[in-house]
């Protein structure tokens, strides 16, 4: 009953999608701001902004300029070997950005229907197969198979950022590529197990026999805050999202009795500190209720974002999008936008 419910929700959603939505204020300062003509610039042209770049234009349809983004990630991230080399986190340099390329090949698979054009889909299944082949996974006692950030043999340890795994991404990915499954609920898995007092940090850490290890460095702050973000975007219609929204239900409770989002969660200190800024709010909004959701946006919605607010920007963009119903995503993290 409860799914159908949600299924529910989803339709008169869609249905609902706003009319306007392709007038949009945030995303045409968004586009002044940052776009080129050919990339999203910050600082450097970094992988991670390319892929929320080609999330936004997505979701306005503006093919022009997902194409030119994607050309550059081909040619200048992926040095024009996308068969066999994941788009780097920064051009000219090594190493990659896991959160980017998940993001990327969701918004691939997404072209594919929103542009109905099936050579975005091809693209997506050459990222999604260089991520099972290229990534850092590791095989965890408790957990099983699991996408891994970094790794210590010396001190038999490992670190996954919870940040890097939106539950709606990872549910789309999930039915390109089997063996996702077994990563993916390995990985939430650990999530599940590292969220300390109902929050979880930056960082979480474990040995390699699943035991959660706590240090004081185990901080959350605007990374951790991005991770709520992912799930209050999550379809309530995802079994995976009903599952583990619950278990932060005491940290959203706590907006209720402040009326702001914390700056600091201390899994170490088991204390919630500070009063974090509009990118805390934006992260909040889809996960708050009644009274507490109508301030949170009101607050995002009249705030005049500067430059060099780009973080803040992006955060409220998504969080807006939806409140907004700018994009819906379905129980399978599909982007359904209106016409």
């Amino acid at each position: 009953m409860k799914i159908l419910k949600s299924l529910f929700a989803i339709l008169l959603c869609v249905l609902a999608l706003n009319a306007n939505a392709r007038d949009w204020s945030l995303y045409n300062s968004y586009i002044n701001s940052y776009y080129d003509g050919q990339k999203i610039v910050v600082n450097d042209s970094n992988s991670r902004a390319q892929a929320f770049g080609m999330f936004f234009t997505l979701v306005q349809k503006d093919q022009e300029k997902f194409d030119q983004i994607l050309s550059f990630v081909e040619k200048n991230l992926a040095k024009d070997d996308l068969q066999n080399q994941l788009p780097n986190a920064v051009e000219n340099t090594d190493g990659t950005d896991l959160l980017a390329n998940f993001f990327i090949a969701y918004n691939l698979l997404n072209a594919a229907a929103i542009f109905e054009n099936k050579s975005y889909e091809e693209k997506a299944q050459l990222i999604i197969d260089n991520l099972s082949k290229q990534s850092l996974i590791l095989e965890v006692n408790g957990f099983g198979k699991v996408f891994a950030q970094s790794s210590n043999a010396q001190k038999g340890e490992f670190t996954i950022s919870p940040s890097n795994y939106p539950l709606f991404v990872l549910e789309k990915l999930d039915t390109y590529n089997s063996s996702f499954k077994e990563l993916f609920q390995g990985t939430l898995s650990a999530i599940v197990k590292g969220s300390v007092d109902g929050y979880v940090a930056d960082d979480i850490t474990f040995n390699f026999d699943s035991d959660l290890v706590v240090k004081p460095s185990s901080l959350g702050f605007k990374d951790a805050a991005m991770y709520y973000l992912w799930l209050g975007m999550t379809s309530d219609a995802t079994p995976n999202k009903r599952l583990m929204a619950p278990l932060y239900k005491n940290y959203f409770k706590t907006i209720v009795k402040e009326l702001s989002v914390a700056k600091k969660a201390d899994t170490f200190e088991h204390e919630l500190t500070g009063m974090g800024d509009f990118g805390y709010d934006a992260c909040m909004l889809l996960n708050a209720t009644n009274k507490e959701k109508d301030f949170l946006r009101s607050k995002l919605k009249a705030h005049n974002y500067k430059k060099d607010e780009y973080q803040n920007l992006v955060l409220a963009m998504f969080a807006l999008g939806i409140d907004e119903q700018r994009f819906v995503l379905d129980a399978n993290g599909s982007i359904i936008v209106g016409e």
